[in-house]
């Protein structure tokens, strides 16, 4: 009686809940934008700084005008660390998002922060808590 009576108010709670409803971002192969992926993949990477760049357009077929999405990102490493295996990473994307012929437009800058902790000496095991903060603009343009 109990799990039907849980069941009953969880359904209730998702049907009187308010729907959120928007357009996010989007990347076909989103897996090589790893910052926008995870905030975590902030400086994970062999080298000493990383910059990418993307354009995808879709819908032209369908709309006098599709949508239309631009992103731009670089990161690296630093030796800022508590410990000799650990290290940080450090980094920056900006994106702007399209409606395509909804007039509804996103702009972000974001910056994020990782500080990845190696489990064991070869450093096969890592764990890398993160943070991203940023300026994120959702607009209606009607011009």
């Amino acid at each position: 009686m109990k799990f039907r009576l849980f069941t009953l108010l969880l359904f209730l709670l998702f049907i009187i809940s308010p729907k959120l409803r928007a357009q996010d971002v989007h990347h076909s192969n989103y897996q090589y934008f790893r910052l926008y992926q995870n905030p975590a993949f902030t400086g994970n990477f062999p080298g000493s700084f990383r910059v990418g760049t993307s354009y995808r357009s879709q819908g032209n077929e369908f709309m006098t005008q599709g949508f239309e999405s631009y992103q731009a990102y670089t990161d690296f490493p630093l030796s800022l660390s508590f410990r000799d295996r650990d290290w940080s990473g450090i980094g920056l994307q900006v994106y702007k998002d399209k409606g395509g012929a909804l007039p509804l437009n996103t702009n972000g800058v974001l910056i994020s922060f990782a500080y990845h902790i190696a489990l064991d000496r070869k450093q096969n095991s890592i764990l890398s808590p993160a943070f991203q903060y940023g300026y994120v603009n959702r607009k209606l343009d009607n011009t």
